[in-house]
Parts: structure tokens; sequence; C-alpha cells
């Protein structure tokens, strides 16, 4: 019984990724942070613009926190759940299984070197905060594509590593890095998000007799 209720759980949690609607809400949450940081960097030093940015950034994640659960249920009800209800998570193949762990702890062996070498040879103007936010994003999608099955978040994290490797070396001037980070991150979600989608719908039509 233990073992069909983990069972039931990890396939639950594996068709909530099957659609892509989380990482368009996921990126939603990114291209928000992005465009907060993007404000900090723009208002004037002293200003009550900055002031309120400064102090603001817990009601502006609450704000993002309070909405985008809304949409993705929309979305969830109104293209998934009428389509296919609860959707079954087919498991892959051993030998797939197998290949796909193999890339993964590659890529992840890969980007923990180079983060641990750039940050032990820092180059010139080197900024260590979008490189570990990338880290940071690297090792939460890898986790979740052993979790859910969603591979993709492979190429999601890969990107997120870049991103963060690219502008640490860059040296962008403060805030201005972290909402570029934040915004190739968002852009990596909605492609991969939006693809997922699109892909989904056309496999799983609405039925007929069904109106749009």
């Amino acid at each position: 019984m233990t073992t069909d209720i983990k069972s039931i759980e990890k396939r639950t949690a594996q068709s909530w990724f099957e659609d892509g609607i989380w990482e368009l809400g996921a990126g939603g949450l990114s291209a928000w942070i992005a465009l907060y940081f993007l404000f900090l960097a723009l208002a004037p030093a002293k200003s009550a613009f900055r002031f309120v940015f400064d102090v603001g950034f817990l009601p502006w994640f609450l704000l993002a926190g309070w909405v985008l659960p809304k949409i993705v249920r929309w979305l969830k009800q109104n293209l998934t759940y009428r389509r296919t209800g609860f959707v079954s998570y087919c498991r892959p193949e051993k030998k797939a299984r197998t290949r796909k762990a193999l890339i993964s702890g590659i890529m992840a062996g890969l980007v923990s070197f180079g983060f641990a070498f750039l940050l032990t040879h820092r180059p010139v103007n080197f900024d260590p905060v979008p490189i570990v936010s990338g880290l940071v994003f690297t090792l939460v999608l890898i986790l979740m594509s052993f979790r859910t099955g969603a591979w993709r978040l492979i190429l999601v994290a890969a990107a997120a590593a870049a991103s963060g490797t690219m502008i640490s070396i860059g040296g962008w001037a403060s805030h201005f890095n972290l909402a570029a980070f934040y915004g190739l991150v968002a852009v990596a979600l909605f492609v991969s998000g939006g693809v997922t989608l699109a892909l989904y719908l056309r496999r799983n039509p609405i039925q007929s007799g069904e109106a749009e």
C-alpha cells in the first residue's frame, strides 16, 4: 500500500509538468523579478522611487505569488483538464532513463567544475552574484527533472548556468546584472513552456462535440 501511494504521488507530480504550464508560471515569476531589479537599477540614487524599491521586494514578490498561481490554475482548468482530466505519466524505458541520467550527471559535474573554476580564478570585474544564482537555478532544475521526468528542464538549467556565467564575467553594473539574469531565465522558461504546451495541445485535442 505504501508503495502504491508513493507511486501515485510521483505520477501526480509528473503529470503536473507534462503540459509546460508550470514553466510559463515560473517564467512569469522570473520576468517579474527581472522587472523589479530593472526598476531598482534605473531609480535615481537617494530618490523616493529608489527607497520604495529598496524596501519593497517582499510585497513585490508576494504580489506575484498571489497572482501567478491563479493564472496557472486557470490555464490548467481551461487547457489541460478539459482535454485529458487526470494525465497519467508514461514511464520511459530503462535505457532512456539511464541515458538521460548519465547526461544529467555529466552536465551537473561540468557546471559545478565551471562554477568552482570561475570562483577561484576571477576575471577582472567579475561579479559572483549572477553565477551563484545560476548555480542555484541549475541544481534545482536538474533535481526537478529527475523527480518529474520533465527532462527538458535540463536545457533550461543549462541556459541558467550559461546566463549566470556570461553576466558574471561581463561585469555589468549593480542590479542590471540580476535584471539581465532573471530576464534570460524567464525567456528560457517561456520558450520551454510554450513549445511544450503547443505540443501537448496538438497531441490532446478537445473531443468532438465539446466547444472551444
